[in-house]
């Protein structure tokens, strides 16, 4: 489901599979199918703040806990923002606790797991994966559908879904000053949120759409002998 998934694939197993008969084939989204789900208002937005979320498991491979440290680093500045972690895991209680330790339990909201993730993206500005790693990071695509710029680490398959620059933000991995720094500048810059966020739509629907899935489907059969 991405060229990182492959690359490490074969690198674990260098003779399990002639490298002429594997094709990368990304995951899609039915664009149209995503699109006609219902909104409905799950946040209320306090007075000029900025909602930036992040939608995992609270596992140590979904680094929230770096997350919240950049949060430590955001509070120093003076613009209003909140941080919505959406999700459930076994690092739930120690995530909170470093939240209090930290200083920013008042800015850190644990919403549980969300089954309405569509409307849990409609009420952000900014999505934040902080994953270390992910085969393909379908959240990444889910955001940039509706139309949020995120901001991630440059690892594994991320920079196959986000053009940097263009669709958001990659830092690099574990950089825990840079990845405050990307999300204070989308922060400070409303304009710069709206390109990036219509770009990223852009790119899911014309790169990780379902008719694209499809295609390249139809392309590994037709050239299996």
């Amino acid at each position: 489901n991405s060229e990182e998934t492959l690359r490490r694939v074969l690198e674990q197993n260098p003779g399990l599979i002639p490298a002429g008969r594997i094709f990368r084939i990304h995951f899609g989204t039915d664009v149209a199918a995503f699109d006609a789900l219902p909104v409905r208002p799950v946040t209320l937005r306090r007075a000029g703040e900025v909602l930036i979320g992040n939608a995992a498991r609270l596992t140590a491979q979904k680094g929230q806990s770096l997350l919240i440290e950049a949060a430590a680093l955001l509070k120093r500045q003076p613009a209003p923002f909140r941080l919505l972690i959406a999700g459930t895991g076994e690092l739930e209680g120690q995530l909170k606790a470093q939240a209090r330790e930290l200083g920013v339990a008042d800015v850190v909201e644990f919403t549980g797991f969300v089954e309405d993730i569509k409307s849990f993206y409609a009420g952000l500005d900014i999505f934040a994966l902080s994953s270390l790693w992910e085969g393909f990071g379908q959240v990444l695509s889910e955001a940039m559908l509706c139309r949020l710029p995120v901001v991630a680490w440059d690892a594994s398959s991320n920079p196959e879904v986000v053009e940097h620059g263009r669709t958001g933000l990659l830092c690099p991995t574990g950089d825990v000053p840079a990845f405050a720094e990307a999300l204070a500048n989308l922060m400070a810059d409303a304009a710069l949120r709206e390109r990036m966020g219509q770009a990223g739509r852009e790119r899911v629907v014309e790169q990780f759409s379902m008719p694209k899935t499809f295609a390249d489907f139809e392309r590994c059969l037709e050239t299996q002998p």
